[in-house]
């Protein structure tokens, strides 16, 4: 007897649901687009437990009659296509006839629909992909699907989803990604009861609003670019970038898409505004023929392929040059730094704020002895009576100790000062600082329900967060950090960093959560220092273990001898 069989029906469902069903946010992904393919113009998102237990997702399109209610759950069975030409043409978000023959392989399905002109409603009740009942039933124009225990039936698939909150943030995600591809539809996300995210029909600017923010929507520059490919939409100046490229969106004939060649061309056209790491904060329409883009190439569908991808990547570097061009990107307003309960600065305090105004006119520098017969700790010599030099491009301290030239990398060097510093606090158990007036953040929907899982961890290591409102958190307390002070967009940094580590071990998680604290409160590179300031951080550095280095490895000091620079020169062999 051969060693090949066909599968059974049951088995071969529940592979193809592995395709498209990866977690409770690609359930939300096929139902939404369903409704939005169905020309709803309200969409409802409910979900409980991070939708591992139930999602409910209601809204006013055109609905089903009883015969295409039952269809529906069939593998293949679609109203979008007709044959595989359609395949080269297509502009709805689904057209597999996959996702509820997927979904309800692993779940209890509840389809409640009516179309225009029918007189009743039907329910239609399937389990683990078999239709269990079928009724009449009253209802509205449209179509309501709760689904409910996600996995039941594929325990090892239920096992490995992650905790609800993480799960929520997946979903949250979904519905802001669908939420700016399409403003004119009404969309809103209920988790466990509470209304999380609700983004009413607007224009493209308030509806980046409604999912980014208004604090980074007002700022946002218009994109508009009509050539062999069209982009629309907006960019942020360069100062808003983050250090996720969650920030950056492209919606390719209304599809929400991943593409990193979009990505690539989207911060190459910012010249180098925006330091390596980071990204530009975008939400960019590009709008093609559709037998141009091959859709077909994932079974997500958030992966495509361009016919000629290179002048897609031109257009938008093209768009977003000529925006950036007419722009006004100078940053507008003083920077407002909100202090500590014990304020190690100076300057003018005004209503419980210090107001620190940029050094304009030039500074001489005078060569000054730094460490004068300080203590030599592990090879620290080289500091020892060290005379400076001056700062090259105010981020490199330039020092002579001896026959020896030293290069320091003021940021790298503090990190590490800053790094040790709270290391040995969290090792005492001392380490949070609490603030006279609290910080208030608004979040992503995604970001506050991750953040709000890390948040007994945080406090621990000194940051203080609770919920205050809609997507909003306050944060009360921060690590001590002598002679700096957090301001709101420290504070807003360090959280994005804490959101990208992911799922650590606890003390992974604390050392990763210092390494960042340090980071974010480190002098930074092209900052101006003064002399005085210098001496401090090269006495800090004297006494620091691994000083060499950041925390992250990079190098903090680079010495050059004498002799090295000679044999550069060729002054000796």
């Amino acid at each position: 007897m051969g060693k090949i069989r066909i599968l059974d029906e049951d088995t071969v469902r529940k592979i193809a649901a592995g395709e498209v069903v990866e977690r409770p946010a690609s359930v939300v992904k096929e139902l939404v687009e369903n409704s939005i393919d169905a020309s709803a113009t309200k969409i409802s998102v409910s979900v409980l437990s991070g939708g591992k237990k139930e999602i409910v997702v209601v809204d006013n399109g055109i609905g089903m009659d009883s015969e295409d209610a039952i269809l529906a759950f069939e593998r293949h069975a679609t109203s979008k296509i007709r044959s595989a030409r359609d395949l080269f043409g297509i502009t709805t978000l689904g057209f597999r006839g996959e996702a509820l023959a997927s979904i309800g392989a692993v779940s209890k399905i509840d389809l409640t629909t009516r179309c225009e002109g029918c007189d009743v409603g039907v329910r239609v009740r399937v389990e683990a992909g078999k239709i269990v009942s079928s009724e009449r039933v009253g209802c509205p124009v449209g179509t309501s699907i709760r689904v409910r225990d996600l996995f039941f039936n594929t325990p090892a698939r239920r096992k490995y989803m992650k905790s609800d909150r993480t799960e929520f943030a997946h979903v949250a995600s979904v519905l802001m990604e669908r939420a700016l591809a399409y403003p004119k539809i009404n969309i809103s996300l209920v988790h466990n009861g509470r209304v999380v995210f609700s983004a009413p029909p607007a224009d493209d600017k308030v509806n980046i609003g409604y999912v980014l923010g208004m604090d980074v929507a007002k700022n946002m520059i218009e994109v508009s670019y009509i050539n062999d490919v069209e982009i629309t939409g907006f960019i942020a100046p360069p100062q808003f970038s983050r250090k996720s490229a969650d920030w950056s969106f492209f919606i390719v004939n209304g599809r929400p898409i991943k593409n990193s060649s979009l990505l690539n061309a989207l911060i190459e056209a910012y010249g180098g505004m925006i330091e390596k790491g980071r990204y530009p904060v975008a939400v960019l329409r590009i709008n093609v023929a559709p037998e141009s883009v091959d859709v077909n190439v994932h079974p997500t569908k958030i992966y495509v392929r361009f016919a000629d991808e290179r002048s897609v990547c031109r257009a938008i570097s093209n768009a977003v040059r000529e925006a950036l061009s007419n722009a006004d990107l100078r940053a507008k307003g003083e920077y407002i730094i909100k202090h500590l309960s014990v304020p190690q600065i100076t300057g003018k305090d005004v209503g419980g704020e210090v107001r620190v105004e940029h050094e304009t006119r030039p500074v001489m520098i005078e060569q000054k002895m730094l460490v004068e017969d300080k203590k030599v700790l592990d090879g620290a010599g080289m500091l020892s009576g060290a005379i400076y030099l001056g700062q090259l491009w105010n981020t490199y301290i330039l020092l002579q100790a001896g026959d020896e030239f030293v290069l320091i990398d003021q940021h790298a060097a503090h990190e590490r000062v800053r790094y040790e510093s709270l290391k040995e606090a969290y090792r005492r158990g001392y380490i949070a600082q609490q603030l006279i007036e609290p910080i208030i953040i608004t979040l992503r929907p995604n970001e506050f329900a991750i953040l709000l899982e890390y948040s007994d961890k945080l406090k621990e290591l000194g940051i203080s967060i609770e919920e205050f409102g809609k997507n909003t958190v306050k944060v009360s307390a921060v690590p001590t950090i002598v002679g700096r002070v957090c301001g709101k967009d420290e504070i807003r940094a360090i959280i994005e960093d804490i959101i990208r580590i992911g799922k650590v071990d606890v003390e992974t998680f604390a050392d990763e959560v210092l390494k960042i604290a340090a980071c974010h409160t480190a002098i930074r590179a092209g900052e101006k220092l003064d002399t005085a300031r210098v001496a401090a951080l090269v006495e800090e550095m004297n006494n620091t273990k691994n000083r060499f280095t950041c925390p992250h490895g990079r190098p903090a000091i680079i010495v050059f001898k004498k002799s090295e620079l000679e044999r550069m020169f060729r002054r000796r062999k």
